[in-house]
């Protein structure tokens, strides 16, 4: 069964910087697994966001870091301008440090924390999951 959820923007701290993102979770006082899902090519559209809160109303706290500031890309050209301009070893200290955020809220157990992603956030998953401990 489908819970309630609690979505919201969250910002925290990477590096020198905020971090923006999107949150969501069950609307429940209980500690939940933890997924960070990254947002592909297009960036933290619509689309991802509802994505976000399927997550949460599986029983997750999932956050989707804005990858991009804010913008979002709708044509193939800008999509892959926004790809290829993309700091790789910044996003991935991004992921990292969103990791770092989920782990310090109330409503996230302790254990591991799952990295996801689609398109270019699948690719980024897979080596912040290489980088980090």
């Amino acid at each position: 069964m489908a819970e309630k959820i609690v979505s919201m923007h969250a910002a925290y701290k990477s590096g020198k910087e905020i971090v923006d993102g999107f949150l969501a979770r069950p609307n429940i006082g209980v500690a939940r697994n933890a997924i960070v899902l990254i947002h592909g090519y297009r960036g933290l559209d619509d689309g991802h966001r509802a994505v976000t809160r399927r997550f949460a109303k599986e029983g997750f706290v999932c956050l989707s870091p804005d990858l991009f500031h804010g913008r979002i890309y709708n044509t193939p050209e800008a999509c892959a301008l926004a790809k290829t301009s993309l700091d790789i070893p910044r996003a991935v200290e991004r992921v990292c440090d969103s990791i770092a955020y989920l782990r310090r809220l109330p409503y996230v157990g302790k254990k591991k924390v799952a990295v996801l992603g689609f398109c270019m956030g699948g690719g980024l998953a897979l080596y912040t999951l290489a980088k980090s401990k």
